[in-house]
C-alpha cells in the first residue's frame, strides 16, 4: 500500500522544522538570562575624599554620619563588585588636648575598622596663617588638612598600573585629583571612571562640575538617596564584648 504524505510533515531525509517534546531548564532559558547569569561584576574600588565628603554633605546632616560607607555603596552600584572603599582624612583639632569632636570622629573610625571592605587612610592637618580679607587685616590661625589628595592620587594610580581594578569611584570635588584621573584615563582607558561631587542640593548650583564632562568622564552629584538607611547598628560589636556607641548628636 503506497504511504501519502501528510501536509506539514518532511520527506524522508529531510530535517523536520521542530519537533515536539520536553527540552530541558538550560534549553528554554532566554539569552539575555544566560548572559545575566554568567555576568561577572567589575572589580571597583571607591575612592572617598573624607574632607569633601563631610563639609559637602555630613555637616548639613548630623543623622547620617553614623554611615556604613559598604552596605550604601552596594546599593548605589548593584552592578559593580565594591572590592575596597578607601576613606581618606585627617584628625582634627590635633594639637587640642580635649576635643569631643576629635572624640567622635575616632568612635566613627573605630566603628568603620568593623566592616569588611573598608580602609582609613590618614593624613594629617596642619596650621596656616591667613590674613583677614576685611578692613582689620588680622592674621589668624586655622588648619587645613594636608596630603589627602596626594594618598588619593598615589592609590588611584597604584591600583590602575597593578591591574587590581575595573572600575573607579572617587568622592571629591577637589580639583587638585584632577590631573590623576585624566592620567587614568589616558594611560588605562580600559578602567572605568567615576566622580561623585558631595554638596546638597541647597548649594550644587555654587560648584562647577563640567571640567570631568569636558574630557568625557562620567560625573554626577553624590547620590543622597537612602543615607538615612545604612546608619550602622547605635551599638556596634567590639573587641572583648565590648561595644562602640554611636555618638548623641549624630542620632536620628
Amino acid at each position: 500500500m503506497s504511504y501519502k504524505k501528510r501536509k506539514g510533515e518532511p520527506l524522508a531525509g529531510e530535517r523536520p522544522l521542530f519537533v515536539l517534546g520536553t527540552r530541558s531548564m538550560s534549553e528554554t532559558t532566554s539569552f539575555s538570562e544566560k548572559v545575566n547569569t554568567n555576568t561577572i561584576k567589575p572589580r571597583t574600588r571607591v575612592y572617598i575624599d573624607g574632607f569633601n565628603w563631610y563639609y559637602g554633605v555630613f555637616r548639613h546632616k548630623p543623622g547620617w554620619k553614623w554611615l556604613n560607607i559598604k552596605s550604601w555603596f552596594d546599593e548605589i552600584r548593584p552592578h559593580e563588585d565594591i572590592q575596597k572603599i578607601y576613606l581618606f582624612s585627617a584628625k582634627i583639632d590635633p594639637d587640642v588636648v580635649s576635643s569631643s569632636g576629635r572624640n567622635r570622629q575616632e568612635l566613627y573610625w573605630r566603628a568603620l575598622q568593623t566592616v569588611e571592605g573598608v580602609k582609613i587612610v590618614e593624613g594629617q592637618y596642619q596650621k596656616r596663617t591667613v590674613r583677614c580679607g576685611a578692613r582689620c587685616l588680622e592674621e589668624y590661625q586655622t588648619a587645613e588638612e594636608k596630603k589627602t589628595d596626594v594618598n588619593i592620587a598615589v592609590q588611584m594610580i597604584n591600583d590602575s598600573i597593578k591591574g587590581s581594578i575595573d572600575s573607579i569611584v572617587l568622592v571629591s570635588g577637589d580639583s587638585d585629583l584632577q590631573p590623576a584621573v585624566i592620567w587614568i584615563k589616558e594611560n588605562h582607558p580600559n578602567i572605568k571612571l567615576t566622580v561623585y561631587i558631595p554638596a546638597i542640593e541647597e548649594e550644587r548650583e555654587n560648584r562647577n562640575i563640567k571640567f570631568y564632562a569636558h574630557h568625557k568622564i562620567e560625573c554626577r552629584w553624590m547620590p543622597l538617596k537612602n543615607l538615612d538607611k545604612h546608619q550602622l547598628p547605635d551599638k556596634v560589636p567590639y573587641a572583648n564584648q565590648l561595644f562602640i556607641e554611636r555618638p548623641a548628636s549624630w542620632k536620628k
